[in-house]
Parts: structure tokens; C-alpha cells; sequence
């Protein structure tokens, strides 16, 4: 059961991070960079002599107390300069900093809790320590913390794009550049029976959609070509960010930003859409309605270049022509694939 001190250090720790939810302004006093480091690294040393001196035998009361209250003041101080850090903050950053402040004080709540529990407290120790780690690389201010999540948008955008790059290799290397052969009906009701024999388990062991149509791989190659033209886009916008000045809080500059990098997270769900939709066999619609977002979201970012002069007009055209061309060449594709669709439907019909 844990002692009046004890519970009393829980709830001022658990009420530092309310800061953040009152309405109560920000100091004008804004910490560095280097006073939040100390701060965490207090956090730390303080969570090391709990995990030492608890874990086992619970120690006297007083002393119990004493190390609870030292880990208490460490953690207000840093929530402290965190909020006091928002005072500057755009909503993305200020975003972050409650996160960065959650992710240290969280794990020490979860420490505090179990401090006279006589367990082993080294992976809740483990935990404080993970969370004080993050400070040293947490962005503090609106350009560098904007750019941190662009740079998690392009990384996204480039993983997918690897991805529909070995689904060509590996279409290229098992099929060829030959057009797979149509089967008759006994074929297809042998390969059917054939598939319904198999352990389902297998269907587990990995994705294999079979052999792409010519269309289809077609279709892939261009999406890639749309990615392509979608990334270039936000890699300029990244450079033009880091080469502006100052983003200030309520700036018409930094809403310019927040409001870019809100039509990026949509262009990571479209280009993810995108990704999934390229596999055999495919789905048109999805496609089409895939690549569709990918254009507009695109095209929309260029359009509210939040800093056209340091992206530059020249390239701006030029990645605008990039991307129209791209999506150009895939309404073609779409175009050609339904009347193929039709074609084969009206076909069956036929017979």
C-alpha cells in the first residue's frame, strides 16, 4: 500500500503534465536546448537512484519520500520548460513538445507507482530512460520540427515507392516481358481445385498475386512515374523550407507551413493507396481513384507553395509538368484497361 507521500508525489507529477491543458500563457522566459538536456538527464539520474534503492527492499519511509520528491521536482521543472517552449510553438510543435514531455513524465508515473512494490524496477527505470533519450533529438522549434515531419512523410513515400519498384523487378524476373496465356476453362477449374487443396497456412508465408497483365504492369510503371513526380515535389518544398528564416507563432509564413504539411499527411495516405492498389490483380477503380488523390494533393501543394520564391518558378513548372504528364499517361492507361475490361465482358457474354 503505498505511503501519504508517495501517493501525494503521484498526483503533483501526474498534474505537472496539466500544464498543458490549462489556458494559463506560456513564460516569456524560454529555455535552451542545453537547460532541457540537464533537466532530462536530472529526470534520469533521479529514476536510477529509485530503481538502486527500491528494487528489493523497500527503504525507510523518509528516504522513500525523499527520493520520490527529488524525481517530482525534476519532472515539473522540465514540463515547465516545455510548456514555456510553446509560447513560440505553431500547432505542430506544440504537438511535439506535449508528446516529448508525456513520453519522459509517463514512464516515471509508472515508476512511482510501483516504488514500494519490492519488485525489480529496472525495465520501469529502463522506460524513463528511453523517453529522457528522445530530448537530445527533439526539434524546438517550428522550422526544424516541421521539417522532422516532412522528412517522415518523404521517408513513407520513399519505402512505398521501393516497394512497387521490386514489384516490378520481381514481375520482370519470373515473367518476362511475355503476355501470360490465356487458360481454357479446365484449366482454370484445375487450378482452382488445385488452390482449394492447399494448406491454408501457406497463403500466410507471403503475397504472391501471380503474373501481371500487360496493362496492369503498365499501369504499375506509370504510378511509379506519379510517386515520382509527388516526391520531387516534396523533396523542393523540404529544401525551400530549411533555406526560409524564421517561422514565428502566428505568422502568416508558419501557417503557410502547418498548412502544407497537412496536405502532405494526405498525400502519404493517397501515395500508401496507391502502393496497395498496383498489386495483381488489380483493381481499377482503386487505382484510378488512388491516383487521383495523389494529383490533386499534389497539385494543390504546388499551388499553395507556402514559399514559391525559394522553390524557385522555373522549378516549380517544371515539377508541375512532371506531374501532369504522369498523370496523363495513367488516365490513358485507365482508359485503355476499362475498354479491355469491357471488351473481355462483353465476350463472356457472348459465349
Amino acid at each position: 500500500m503505498p505511503t501519504a507521500a508517495v501517493k501525494d508525489v503521484y498526483h503533483s507529477i501526474k498534474a505537472a503534465l496539466d500544464i498543458f491543458k490549462s489556458s494559463a500563457a506560456a513564460t516569456a522566459d524560454v529555455p535552451s536546448k542545453q537547460v532541457l538536456l540537464q533537466q532530462a538527464e536530472r529526470v534520469k539520474a533521479d529514476a536510477a537512484k529509485i530503481g538502486l534503492m527500491c528494487s528489493g527492499d523497500t527503504p525507510p519511509a523518509d528516504q522513500l519520500a525523499s527520493l520520490a520528491h527529488s524525481l517530482q521536482q525534476s519532472c515539473v521543472a522540465f514540463c515547465s520548460s516545455c510548456h514555456s517552449l510553446t509560447a513560440a510553438a505553431g500547432p505542430t510543435l506544440k504537438k511535439a513538445l506535449v508528446k516529448l514531455a508525456q513520453d519522459v513524465v509517463n514512464p516515471c508515473l509508472m515508476l512511482v507507482k510501483e516504488m514500494e512494490s519490492s519488485k525489480d524496477l529496472k525495465p520501469h527505470v529502463a522506460m524513463v530512460w528511453d523517453g529522457t533519450a528522445a530530448v537530445s533529438k527533439a526539434p524546438l522549434d517550428n522550422k526544424s520540427c516541421l521539417f522532422k515531419n516532412l522528412a517522415g512523410v518523404m521517408a513513407v513515400l520513399k519505402d512505398t515507392a521501393r516497394e512497387m519498384e521490386e514489384l516490378q523487378q520481381e514481375q520482370q524476373e519470373q515473367f518476362g516481358d511475355a503476355e501470360p496465356a490465356a487458360a481454357d476453362g479446365s484449366e482454370q477449374q484445375a487450378a482452382a481445385a488445385e488452390g482449394a487443396d492447399d494448406d491454408d497456412s501457406e497463403c500466410l508465408d507471403g503475397y504472391d498475386g501471380g503474373r501481371m497483365s500487360s496493362i496492369e504492369r503498365q499501369l504499375l510503371v506509370s504510378s511509379l512515374e506519379l510517386v515520382a513526380a509527388a516526391t520531387a515535389t516534396l523533396k523542393a518544398f523540404g529544401r525551400a523550407l530549411l533555406q526560409g528564416g524564421v517561422l514565428l507563432a502566428g505568422s502568416e509564413d508558419l501557417e503557410g507551413w502547418e498548412s502544407c504539411l497537412f496536405h502532405c499527411r494526405h498525400l502519404q495516405r493517397a501515395v500508401e493507396d496507391l502502393g496497395a492498389a498496383v498489386y495483381a490483380p488489380q483493381d481499377f477503380e482503386e487505382v484510378a481513384s488512388a491516383s487521383l488523390a495523389v494529383f490533386e494533393v499534389t497539385e494543390l501543394m504546388a499551388d499553395e507553395c507556402p514559399d514559391a520564391e525559394a522553390v524557385g518558378a522555373e522549378q516549380l513548372t517544371s515539377l508541375a509538368a512532371q506531374l501532369a504528364a504522369a498523370h496523363e499517361r495513367l488516365q490513358e492507361l485507365l482508359a485503355q484497361a476499362q475498354q479491355e475490361a469491357n471488351n473481355e465482358g462483353e465476350g463472356e457474354q457472348d459465349q
